[in-house]
């Protein structure tokens, strides 16, 4: 691990980054990469990584693995993979972590959307960059986020002017494809929404082919006064694939965010998710589904962090679990002392199909303030024989009544995605993954 990171330090001084010109950018690079190579990336002695540091090791000697490189986007990907039609979502690509236009279709934007690659934007107007590069990390246990910031080449860079109504989704692909070489890609993306913009934003990764690549990405989210956004992030990698992202939203008075994360691909995955309410009337609705199969490990980390009066947060999480499938669940709310009028729930339920099975699920309220109203709980069960055997007793095969039961388990929360096209195709992600061996 060590020699890795001798070599990212080595790539992240060349002076070939975006931002090169500019000394903040290159200040904060900088600084996140004496970070990592005083702290280290995380072990299993940091309480949160406990379940999942040692699966992530997959970072072979310096000569094998090709750091935020990219071999050009020459090849139309497969569309039908994850890509929707063009009358259903605008459309976003980047391969292999960088930015490619020509497979790009955003065919009836409305004025008042500016869509590019945080490349051009940190080599143009790095200005609007240097404020959501994170000055430290917040936490030893946070080094793959220090590791993307010192490393980003690219990623998306998405704003929505005032007053600003998006009536289909933007939808932003990240795809890998196959190489020789072990990919280290490191995306960077931020949206922002300012007063009253309205938008639905899909954010997926996925793999064309089998390559072992590492996708450490991170986006940062800000909802303006009034903002509404509802962000749907699709973790569907191929199986020999590990993925750690981080995800870190700010929500300003009067926004809503609807925020739907659903993890189904890839040998290992982790997600880490800040929301920070900081005015008054903030509102987040967070909903989350990972579906582990084979020796799949999934890890979903959520904050949510109240920093003012009369906010609220709405948390419920699922897991499937199959085969020697492994999940891990933990959330986290946050209300400091002297607020008041805050509402906060928080849930996770988990479907165990196997003995081999297992679920890591905690959440966490960490409340210092009286005036407040939270709610909590975690349940872990399997499929119930008496539903089973009722749906039998109807005339369905045994496998039938299964895939009805495992089905409505998870419906309920794609039922509230919109509009309708998005929401069958995310279930027909679903279903490809319940299929898949």
């Amino acid at each position: 691990m060590n020699a890795f990171l001798e070599e990212c330090r080595m790539r992240q001084r060349a002076g070939d980054l975006p931002g090169a010109a500019s000394p903040e950018v290159r200040e904060a690079r900088e600084r996140a990469m004496r970070y990592c190579l005083q702290t280290g990336l995380p072990t299993r002695r940091m309480e949160s990584w406990r379940h999942t540091a040692g699966k992530m090791d997959c970072t072979p000697d310096p000569p094998r693995l090709v750091v935020g490189e990219a071999e050009p986007a020459d090849a139309d990907p497969d569309r039908d993979l994850v890509a929707m039609d063009r009358r259903q979502a605008h459309r976003m690509v980047f391969v292999n972590g960088r930015f490619a236009p020509e497979l790009c279709d955003w065919h009836g934007l409305p004025d008042g959307v500016w869509l590019t690659g945080t490349a051009r934007v940190a080599d143009a107007r790095p200005e609007l960059l240097t404020p959501w590069l994170d000055p430290e990390p917040d936490g030893e246990e946070r080094g793959f986020a220090a590791l993307n910031q010192a490393l980003w080449r690219d990623g998306a860079f998405v704003h929505f002017a005032p007053g600003v109504q998006l009536q289909k989704p933007l939808h932003l692909l990240f795809l890998a494809t196959p190489g020789q070489e072990q990919r280290f890609l490191a995306p960077r993306s931020m949206v922002f929404l300012e007063e009253g913009a309205r938008a639905r934003v899909i954010e997926s990764y996925a793999s064309s082919g089998g390559n072992g690549h590492f996708t450490d990405a991170f986006t940062t989210l800000v909802l303006g006064r009034d903002a509404n956004l509802e962000h749907l992030l699709l973790l569907n990698e191929s199986g020999s694939a590990r993925h750690v992202g981080g995800m870190r939203v700010v929500q300003r008075g009067g926004s809503r965010l609807e925020s739907r994360l659903v993890a189904l691909g890839g040998a290992v995955t982790r997600q880490e998710v800040e929301v920070v309410l900081t005015e008054a009337h903030a509102e987040c609705e967070q909903e989350g589904v990972l579906w582990a199969r084979g020796r799949q490990h999934m890890d979903f980390q959520t904050r949510m962090l109240h920093n003012a009066d009369w906010t609220r947060s709405r948390q419920r999480f699922q897991g499937v679990l199959e085969d020697a499938g492994q999940g891990v669940l933990h959330g986290l709310v946050r209300i400091p002392p002297g607020l008041r009028r805050i509402r906060a729930e928080q849930s996770i339920a988990t479907l165990l199909l196997s003995d081999a099975a297992r679920m890591d699920a905690q959440p966490c309220l960490e409340i210092l303030s009286d005036a407040v109203e939270c709610h909590h709980g975690a349940s872990v069960g399997c499929l119930d024989a008496e539903a089973l055997f009722y749906l039998t007793s109807r005339g369905l095969t045994p496998e039938r009544a299964r895939q009805l039961l495992i089905r409505g388990f998870v419906e309920e929360m794609v039922q509230r995605v919109r509009p309708v096209s998005v929401r069958d195709w995310l279930m027909s992600n679903l279903e490809r993954a319940r299929r898949s061996p």
